[in-house]
């Protein structure tokens, strides 16, 4: 499987996007997906999300980008994580294996 390029963005790039990077960290080590993740700001999606193969956001985000996107903030609050969660990893596997 090849290494997959994640964006991580919230509101300022800092906050909540540090507590979802340890989250899909954690998530990719426990299936096997070799990542490299990078933070950034919602505002920066259109031009940073080109070469990514997918994006994870904090808040809904309805913008252009290069890749899929994906709301996480279920990983934040704890409501439907689980749900989250295996939504996330199916689609890393996917990724990684196509």
């Amino acid at each position: 499987m090849r290494q997959l390029k994640i964006l991580v963005a919230c509101g300022s790039g800092i906050a909540t996007s540090s507590v979802a990077v340890y989250k899909i960290e954690h998530l990719c080590k426990e299936i096997g997906i070799d990542a490299k993740i990078v933070k950034t700001t919602i505002k920066e999606i259109p031009e940073k999300s080109a070469g990514m193969d997918l994006v994870l956001t904090t808040n809904r985000y309805q913008g252009i980008a290069e890749c899929p996107v994906e709301c996480v903030v279920n990983l934040l609050t704890g409501i439907n994580a689980e749900t989250t969660e295996k939504k996330v990893a199916d689609i890393l596997r996917q990724l990684a294996e196509g």
